[in-house]
């Protein structure tokens, strides 16, 4: 079994347009392999068609994704105004270390209009070698499943890091 340590902010410090009201994460110790839900409130002050949706994953500090979509066709648009209380559901990584990964939301002008970081210590006592495969498997606060692919670690990126042994195979928030 996996063991962790779980921590979900908002990583806009309270700067950013919609006002998180509560940020969660469930069950308290998420256990590798099962799954864990991500819960946010948040009130959005005016309503919004457009804008950019930014994933960003990294595993003991190493990016494992990075990447932007139209923020419409990760949440239902437009964004309405008023209180929104969403949860998102997805399997707790099987992987030995620190995974942090972080949704950001951003209007056309670039402002900040929604920021979550979750931050994961995880120990599943394994390891793998590099170039492991690794599946990341995300979803958005509005529940709109994402499912890119990250194939494999580059070796000669991970010498260049100076990274010997990466974790183990699985799904990545």
């Amino acid at each position: 079994a996996t063991s962790a340590s779980v921590k979900v902010t908002d990583c806009s410090s309270g700067t950013s347009v919609f006002k998180v009201d509560a940020l969660s994460f469930s069950p308290d110790s998420p256990v590798g392999g099962q799954n864990g839900t991500l819960h946010a409130v948040y009130e959005v002050p005016s309503e919004y068609n457009a804008g950019i949706v930014k994933y960003t994953f990294t595993i003991n500090g190493l990016p494992v994704y990075d990447e932007s979509f139209d923020i419409c066709t990760q949440t239902k648009c437009p964004i309405t105004v008023g209180t929104h209380d969403d949860y998102s559901t997805s399997e707790v990584p099987a992987v030995s270390g620190k995974v942090v990964g972080e949704i950001l939301w951003t209007d056309t002008s670039d402002n900040t209009l929604l920021c979550i970081q979750t931050s994961m210590i995880l120990s599943t006592g394994k390891k793998a070698l590099r170039g492991q495969r690794f599946h990341l498997h995300t979803h958005n606060v509005n529940n709109t499943d994402i499912c890119p692919m990250i194939e494999d670690y580059d070796p000669a990126f991970l010498k260049q890091q100076s990274v010997e042994e990466v974790s183990t195979t699985s799904t990545v928030f």
